[in-house]
């Protein structure tokens, strides 16, 4: 699945084991493609050993695509790791360039940095947590926390305070940090996994989405402060009836944040939809409101907020692969508009550009979606009646045995 990313100066787009990075400086734009086979050959040139050589042929392997990425916040820093268990950590100066690349334990499934870019934080599918240092590439991962199940995000919070990990089994864990056997609170009121959190750090609040189809907001006690059943509060908004979707709930896939704007943006699985939700924040009183719904030609590989207070959203269509929406105040609320592909503007030139590009997106068009993994297998018969007979003989009731069988008598 390709992805999105946004930075202080531009944004990057992945797709397969390769990246693009457009970046803005001086008013000029700047394209710049890496792929990981621009780390194998610094590594040939480095090491001789054979085990190193057939190490890289696996990281050329047409197989191998990027699982986890993340910019640091000031932009200086980029982790990628991929499916061979590869961890690659760049520094951007003009350009990004490869500072160290290491094994880790696991398919990683997030990735985060500290707000004080000494490390970076890898949750893997087991369900553990590592931390690596950034400039020590002989520093070993150190395991920070567990999970009983699949961790599927990780985020720091209150400057590095806190660690907040959600896993597949509906649980928001806020532990501390770096002493994260510590458990400081649990976020508990989802039904089902919790694929995305993001730390809103003007507010001090955590914001969730998951596979119920409801983003809810929490502070970092674990109390839920604002809840959202995004289908229910779309069928009342649309007053064009024929939009809404026949499913029982839109799970959730990415939840972002645009903080000038106070704006979370929430994409789906299995949904052509975006909603643009409002934060608002009233002497202590939290409130979400739906702005706007977009909809796009298929369900939305990733989306992202820029810089330039637009909302990028990536989808698996040739030509039209990377869209933009710009976010505009109207009458107290927010509308998504698209931009317009004839248009002035450098920088949404260059993205069409780059949308023009399709042999770099189609290394992702058939890699499946991790949806079908995430979602509880729905119980079969014999266990139904299994647990019928199980809440019966709890509350003291008697199990209704079946009538005697007639045997013939010869």
């Amino acid at each position: 699945m390709a992805t999105l990313k946004s930075f202080t100066c531009g944004i990057i787009c992945i797709s397969g084991c390769n990246f693009i990075s457009q970046t803005e400086r001086n008013e000029e734009i700047n394209q710049q493609k890496i792929t990981l086979e621009d780390v194998k050959e610094k590594d040939q040139d480095s090491k001789d050993s054979g085990s190193d050589n057939n190490a890289d042929k696996s990281v050329t392997s047409t197989k191998n695509h990027i699982l986890a990425s993340c910019c640091s916040d000031s932009g200086k820093y980029l982790a990628l790791s991929d499916d061979i268990k590869q961890l690659y950590l760049y520094k951007f100066d003009a350009e990004w360039k490869i500072i160290n690349r290491r094994p880790v334990p696991r398919r990683c499934t997030s990735l985060t940095f500290t707000s004080d870019e000494k490390y970076v934080l890898l949750s893997d599918k087991t369900g553990d947590a590592y931390r690596f240092c950034i400039d020590d590439e002989t520093h070993a991962g150190e395991l920070l926390l567990g999970h009983l199940s699949m961790v599927l995000d990780i985020v720091v919070a209150r400057n590095d305070e806190f660690v907040v990990t959600c896993d597949r089994d509906e649980k928001i864990r806020v532990s501390c940090y770096p002493n994260s056997y510590n458990v400081h609170s649990y976020c508990l009121k989802h039904t089902e996994y919790v694929a995305s959190i993001i730390y809103i750090k003007d507010h001090d609040l955590l914001v969730s989405g998951g596979g119920d189809g409801k983003v809810i907001i929490w502070n970092l006690n674990g109390e839920a402060l604002c809840e959202v059943e995004c289908k229910t509060v779309e069928e009342s908004f649309l007053t064009d009836s024929p939009m809404a979707e026949e499913s029982d709930s839109y799970p959730v896939k990415k939840c972002v944040y645009n903080n000038k704007l106070n704006l979370i943006c929430v994409c789906f699985y299995n949904s052509t939809r975006v909603h643009v939700y409002k934060l608002n924040v009233t002497d202590g009183v939290i409130g979400c409101d739906l702005c706007d719904v977009i909809l796009v030609n298929k369900e939305p590989w990733d989306i992202c907020c820029d810089s330039c207070q637009n909302l990028n959203v990536l989808q698996p269509v040739e030509g039209e692969t990377i869209v933009v929406y710009n976010l505009v105040c109207q009458n107290d609320t927010v509308k998504a508009v698209k931009a317009k592909s004839e248009t002035s503007d450098p920088w949404v030139t260059a993205l069409e550009n780059l949308n023009k590009d399709w042999m770099f997106f189609q290394a992702s068009e058939d890699l499946p979606s991790m949806y079908q993994g995430l979602t509880k297998q729905k119980i079969d018969q014999n266990m139904k009646d299994y647990m019928e007979k199980k809440q019966i003989r709890l509350s003291g009731q008697k199990i209704p045995q079946p009538p005697p069988k007639k045997v013939k008598q010869r």
